[in-house]
């Protein structure tokens, strides 16, 4: 895993999008397609959920929708469907604000049109409206999905690397 953080003044202005496509706040009724898009964009790499069924992660994001815990979640849509999402978050440390993105991921066919992007662009918009000092994520160090490269490109800079799970043979 690396741990990156993008440090301050952090940019603002609205991301470009690709046509037809608009970013905005998740709705109480979008936590079906929520976790659908999750786990379509993870597939068998959803770490951590293994033990719950897709109904108790359903109404595990619905909760958090109803509960106002997803202020800085933007999902990205194409008309009624989702096209891509990121789950942040503000945490404070030491008395300094710091946003963290959790999750960034892009629905199957809307890959590659720069939705994450956008997506992560937006997130750091907002953390900068709200005072926050940096931006900090985990992604898989061995870029095997791209995103550390994409990160890399809107400006973070590796903190640290780390396993995060290690099995040992024999």
């Amino acid at each position: 895993m690396a741990h990156m953080r993008l440090a301050g003044p952090l940019p603002t202005g609205a991301p470009a999008l690709p046509s037809g496509i608009v970013i905005g706040s998740p709705a109480p009724g979008d936590a079906p397609a929520l976790h659908a898009a999750q786990a379509g964009a993870w597939g068998s790499d959803l770490i951590g959920v293994a033990e719950e069924s897709d109904d108790e992660l359903i109404a595990e994001i619905a909760d958090q929708i109803a509960r106002g815990e997803t202020a800085y979640w933007r999902v990205a849509r194409d008309g009624d469907r989702i096209a891509g999402q990121i789950w942040a978050r503000l945490t404070e440390v030491d008395g300094v604000r710091i946003g963290v993105i959790d999750e960034v991921d892009t629905s199957a066919g809307y890959r590659r049109r720069g939705i994450a992007s956008a997506l992560v662009r937006e997130a750091i918009g907002t953390f900068a409206a709200a005072g926050c000092a940096e931006v900090r994520l985990h992604t898989d160090d061995s870029d095997r999905l791209g995103a550390k490269s994409l990160y890399r490109k809107l400006g973070f800079e590796t903190l640290k690397t780390h396993t995060r799970w290690q099995l040992p043979l024999g």
